[in-house]
């Protein structure tokens, strides 16, 4: 991965990029318009706002897009502003920051959007609680197009991931009030399985 550049160029056949600390939502929209071949995209460390007339860029062969933002809005600008195949892989990671935790449920929402024309529904959706995870402040929830009772041994890979996680004092009243607002996000009338799987040591 590197850091984005004003106005890079790559080349048209790309079909997987990396970026890290990217500050420009402008910058982004113009390299990726250039490379609208992209099968893997992954933004880590991304920290901006959206313009008042963002450029919308189409990725028609993008399988998996994987993101870090710090929530604030700068997630629900990028989601707000690209269009991929419905079968495309999202793994979103969240910050929450004290100063903008009122812009998760946006963040979300806009991450979440493409899920309500999925031909193939959201069948399941799975918490991960693990005792290490609790005592640094951290949750994950992933979706699926399968149930998770399948006897398949070749399950597919979540439709999309949300990788939530806050420092101290925690900015959230509690562990609870973010979960609601990821399910607020998603579209839940197909869903059948709902579970909480733990591991690790108990949390204390």
């Amino acid at each position: 991965g590197f850091s984005l550049a004003h106005r890079p160029i790559f080349p048209r056949a790309l079909t997987s990029l990396h970026f890290r600390e990217v500050s420009k939502l402008s910058t982004l929209l113009y390299a990726l318009s250039a490379t609208t071949n992209l099968e893997h995209l992954s933004i880590g460390h991304a920290s901006f706002a959206g313009p008042e007339n963002p450029k919308h860029v189409h990725l028609r062969r993008l399988r998996k897009l994987e993101t870090s933002f710090p929530t604030g809005g700068g997630a629900a600008a990028l989601f707000r502003s690209l269009s991929f195949p419905g079968s495309a892989q999202v793994h979103l990671g969240l910050f929450v920051t004290p100063f903008e935790v009122g812009e998760l449920g946006s963040d979300l929402e806009s991450a979440t959007a493409h899920l309500h024309n999925l031909s193939e529904p959201i069948i399941s959706v799975e918490a991960l609680a693990d005792g290490r995870h609790f005592s640094r402040g951290t949750l994950v929830v992933k979706c699926s197009q399968e149930s998770l009772t399948s006897a398949r041994r070749d399950h597919p890979d979540p439709i999309l991931s949300v990788d939530v996680w806050w420092g101290n004092p925690w900015p959230i009243p509690n562990r609870e009030w973010v979960y609601e607002r990821i399910l607020a996000a998603l579209p839940r009338t197909h869903v059948r399985d709902i579970a909480l799987r733990l591991s690790g040591p108990t949390a204390v």
